[in-house]
């Protein structure tokens, strides 16, 4: 719910924003009559540029909002809620990482012993292919792989809005590169 409260300050009125339930507070700048009077220009000036870096930060936070009210975000965290509590998923990922280590140990070692490290190595293997196969992990991944998408695809569209492109018409996501050197009429298509 949100209130105004209008004071009168010579030569400044002010307009305070209340807003009970997000708790904030914005404060607006009306002047008298006095427009070209000192206290008229130096709070215009820091009331607009105030407003502009709230303008944009409150967009941000916006954003934020609905990035976790996004379907794809809730999935992500809901994999990741899932995979956190399997106990047998982690007890694997803990083996994963604890022989990942002793390879790098074997490996990083003088004299090397080649049997151990074909064994580490076939182990390590065993113990990602069973991780990579575990139903939760498969869910995760592909869940991840949506939120890193409209993360990649937020991120395009913002740095293009600051580099001068229009945010509202830019492509959802980065052009894909291609190796056809440019030349459109030989191109087979950007892949």
């Amino acid at each position: 719910m949100r209130r105004y409260l209008h004071l009168r300050i010579p030569p400044i009125f002010i307009n305070v924003m209340i807003d009970k339930k997000r708790g904030l507070w914005y404060n607006k700048y009306y002047f008298s009559e006095n427009k070209s009077s000192f206290a008229h220009r130096r709070h215009g000036f820091i009331n607009e540029r105030l407003v502009k870096i709230m303008n944009v930060i409150e967009a941000a936070r916006e954003l934020g909002k609905a990035l976790q009210a996004d379907p794809r975000y809730i999935q992500y965290t809901a994999a990741k809620l899932a995979n956190d509590k399997d106990e047998e998923l982690q007890k694997q990922i803990m083996e994963f990482h604890a022989k990942r280590m002793d390879l790098n140990t074997e490996m990083g070692k003088a004299e090397k012993d080649t049997n151990a490290i074909t064994a580490l190595n076939n182990e390590l293997n065993a113990l990602y292919s069973q991780v990579v196969s575990n139903p939760k992990m498969i869910a995760f991944e592909a869940a991840k792989a949506e939120m890193d998408g409209i993360l990649e695809s937020i991120n395009f569209i913002v740095t293009s809005a600051a580099n001068g492109d229009d945010p509202m018409t830019c492509p959802e996501s980065a052009p894909q590169s291609c190796s056809c050197g440019g030349s459109c009429p030989t191109c087979g298509g950007c892949h």
